[in-house]
């Protein structure tokens, strides 16, 4: 071989690696960028669904709140049913995190069943719980979204199972479950109702009950008054906020997520 020719084939060589080094780049670049743009939809997504629910948001506006159009949809999703799935189970995971974060004792899980519980809630229903915000709509949704919802929900339930009784959580599961229904129920009926202190009310009232069944102390928001009584909860300037008006003492603030 002449010497010629062996640095032709050493070029060769050299650009087919750096060719196929750049296909590479290009095709991680691809993939990342898919992925992205997916959990970018997902997460504009999931606000959009909980507060106008899933049948009042079109793909149209979907993907404009996810600032892409329309035609990018389907290279990311087979159908709707496919975005809602993934949109269930991004919200439940995202709130699990947050009550991995804030209810990491039984005070915590106090603490985060009073601003679960508060009249904040109510009013903010695309950055609250999902659960509250799409249960109803979850229940008639396809197999694959109703999955989601039932290994999110049970991976939560299993979660303040075991702050509630780390030696023996299966004990108090199903306190749990019956707790968070509760909870549930409670607050998409005091969206449903046009009188706000009967709504701020029926809040307050649940608080003790639910902590009553989840075996915690009851103290904090909505403490019966000397009369048996409880209080109204006061609404705050704050959005993740509950004023509790503790009988003979100063009223507590205390700052809780409640959703994602």
């Amino acid at each position: 071989m002449s010497a010629n020719q062996y640095d032709r084939n050493l070029m060769e060589r050299e650009i087919d690696r750096r060719w196929r080094s750049t296909e590479d780049v290009m095709a991680r670049y691809t993939k990342d960028h898919k992925e992205a743009t997916r959990r970018r939809i997902v997460a504009a997504a999931g606000p959009r669904f909980k507060a106008d629910g899933f049948d009042g948001s079109g793909v149209a506006t979907l993907m404009a709140d996810a600032g892409l159009t329309n035609g990018a949809f389907y290279a990311h999703f087979d159908s709707k049913d496919d975005l809602i799935a993934a949109v269930v189970a991004d919200q439940l995971a995202s709130q699990r995190a947050t009550l991995r974060a804030v209810a990491a004792d039984r005070a915590g899980v106090a603490q985060f069943v009073r601003g679960y519980l508060a009249p904040e809630h109510i009013g903010d229903r695309a950055e609250g719980c999902p659960s509250a915000a799409l249960l109803d709509e979850i229940g008639r949704s396809a197999g694959s979204t109703r999955a989601a919802y039932t290994e999110g929900v049970s991976a939560i339930i299993e979660d303040i199972s075991a702050v509630l009784a780390p030696n023996d959580p299966e004990s108090v599961r199903g306190r749990v479950a019956v707790a968070m229904s509760l909870m549930f129920g409670t607050v998409q009926l005091a969206r449903a109702l046009t009188d706000a202190a009967m709504a701020d009310r029926l809040l307050a009232e649940s608080v003790p009950t639910v902590l009553e069944i989840l075996g915690l102390a009851y103290a904090g928001s909505a403490a019966p008054s000397a009369g048996g009584k409880p209080k109204a909860v006061t609404r705050s300037g704050s959005p993740n906020a509950v004023i509790a008006e503790m009988p003979s003492a100063p009223a507590v603030r205390t700052t809780m997520p409640y959703g994602r």
